[in-house]
């Protein structure tokens, strides 16, 4: 059987502290910012993403939505998507054409919409599609969402990147179908001015890049859930078939390397079940402290999609 996947391709997180407690820590709310490669076999002239909050309204003349190419138009509808009696909220860009790429592994510019908001207080992505005139095409994406947590543990603090499909990939497609990660490897008190906002493109983070940064003695081996947790092999696949965090532990950071000017990395490449759909960087600084800075987290994703077939 042969079906269109839509694929959206996740390529910088960039967050804010939004949630502290002494047993958890803070936990950092992104900014996102995605390149889609319209994989529904027709033309598309919009984008929407589905986030929990009835309220959510972030502003562009705030900085707070990128407008980014080819798309010219962004707007904002509050609508009751689950059906539940609670409003939901719909963000849609929108104004221009983009065709099936004509190359999957190398789309031309206008077959690429790349797009972004600050996601603080959305609530949880419900759900992520192309569209045509508002009418959805292909089903929905299993977009990658990611939490960063530092959980403070007195001087030293631990850092966890906690990885989410959301739920409509799962519901939309048949029963046991999974999505998930795999490649997956970590990086931990890099220096900022080594990695920062103008990295966050395929060319500054390659495998060349990654080579580098595993030299010089950045990289650590990535746990499942804490210190204690299963190593995480290069080789195996996390996949799930419902929504849910997956919580990968990088390590402890001394109190020398607590603050925005160290960053900790995930890279890991996307399942959509079982097939390799792309890649993703996620980076944030190493700060257990909101009070003192304002930016809080920054990452990259990018995927290099291809059309599942079966």
């Amino acid at each position: 059987m042969k079906r269109n996947l839509v694929v959206g391709i996740l390529v910088c997180f960039v967050g804010m502290a939004s949630v502290t407690s002494p047993a958890w820590g803070v936990i950092h709310d992104p900014w996102l910012n995605w390149d889609f490669w319209n994989f529904t076999g027709n033309v598309a002239n919009d984008f929407h993403i589905v986030v929990e909050s009835g309220t959510f309204n972030p502003d562009p003349l705030k900085g707070e939505v990128l407008i980014g190419a080819p798309f010219p138009n962004f707007s904002v509808s509050h609508v009751n998507y689950h059906g539940d009696g609670d409003l939901d909220t719909i963000l849609a860009w929108s104004g221009f054409n983009v065709n099936p790429p004509l190359n999957p592994l190398a789309p031309l510019p206008g077959e690429v919409a790349h797009i972004g908001a600050y996601m603080k207080d959305s609530g949880k992505i419900l759900a992520a599609y192309w569209t045509s005139n508002g009418v959805q095409q292909g089903l929905p994406l299993a977009i990658s969402y990611e939490l960063t947590e530092i959980r403070p543990m007195n001087s030293p603090a631990e850092v966890h990147m906690q990885l989410k499909m959301p739920q409509s990939f799962f519901d939309s497609h048949p029963s046991g179908e999974e999505a998930g990660w795999t490649n997956i490897r970590t990086f931990m008190s890099i220096p900022a001015s080594r990695l920062g906002l103008a990295d966050l493109n395929r060319e500054d983070l390659d495998a060349a890049a990654l080579q580098a940064l595993h030299d010089d003695g950045y990289e650590v081996q990535p746990r499942r859930g804490g210190p204690t947790g299963a190593v995480i092999l290069p080789s195996e696949s996390i996949l799930m078939n419902v929504e849910s965090f997956f919580d990968v532990y990088l390590g402890i950071i001394e109190e020398e390397y607590q603050g925005p000017q160290y960053e900790s990395l995930l890279v890991a490449t996307a399942l959509d079940p079982g097939v390799p759909i792309g890649m993703f960087w996620n980076l944030n600084p190493q700060s257990p402290e909101p009070a003192t800075i304002a930016l809080l987290g920054f990452g990259v994703m990018g995927l290099l999609a291809r059309r599942r077939r079966k």
